[in-house]
């Protein structure tokens, strides 16, 4: 409505907007899905086709956007290199993208590139390539078989960013690899650690070790 409003104003269709007062919408609270390696174990379990599998474990084993691995193609792929690269007007962020590929996801990569030298190369059992909604359909009916609130596939990325943390990879590190512009983007997302007890325990008993 607001648009629609602003452009009558702008083209002097209207003299005023009959909704100037009228208050914004309440921001929705962002909440930070992250799967547990028994967990993603779980959803797995109920993933029957290789196709979408393919297409989960290089989500998991990247930490890449989701639209990233359903734009991926063959000529965006270096296997000499184990990388992938999209180019910045291909990027979400508008500047190079480098996707470092770990040997499972070389494996899956190597394979589709070969079956498929044109277009995305991860597609359905019909041969279609993923769409937004044909991923959302199918965590849909996962999310009927485990008990994992609010299942997505975003999940995936903050589970490899969290893990990373955890496991000690450093947050610059793991923004480059993440294609984050910035560190903050690290901090403001994933302060969820925070919560974490054990995690936050372990930092603390390793910085009092690198200093002794």
């Amino acid at each position: 409505l607001n648009r629609a409003f602003a452009w009558g104003l702008r083209k002097k269709r209207i003299r005023s907007s009959p909704i100037t007062d009228m208050e914004d919408k309440p921001r929705r609270q962002r909440r930070e899905v992250v799967y547990s390696t028994e967990q993603w174990d779980s959803i797995l379990t109920h993933v029957r086709d290789e196709c979408f599998r393919d297409l989960l474990t290089f989500m998991w084993e990247t930490g890449c956007r989701p639209i990233e691995a359903r734009q991926l193609e063959a000529r965006h792929v270096d296997l000499a290199n184990d990388l992938a690269v999209l180019q910045p007007s291909e990027s979400k962020t508008k500047r190079v993208r480098v996707i470092f590929l770990t040997d499972a996801a070389k494996e899956i990569c190597q394979r589709l590139c070969k079956k498929i030298p044109k277009g995305s190369i991860f597609r359905n059992s019909r041969g279609n390539p993923w769409t937004k909604d044909a991923v959302k359909c199918r965590f849909a009916r996962i999310k009927k078989k485990v008990d994992i609130d609010g299942l997505c596939a975003y999940g995936i990325r903050h589970s490899f960013a969290t893990e990373g943390l955890k496991n000690g990879v450093d947050s610059v590190a793991l923004a480059v690899i993440m294609g984050h512009a910035d560190v903050s983007m690290i901090a403001r997302t994933y302060q969820h650690l925070a919560k974490n007890v054990r995690y936050l325990k372990e930092q603390a008993r390793r910085a009092r070790a690198s200093g002794a």
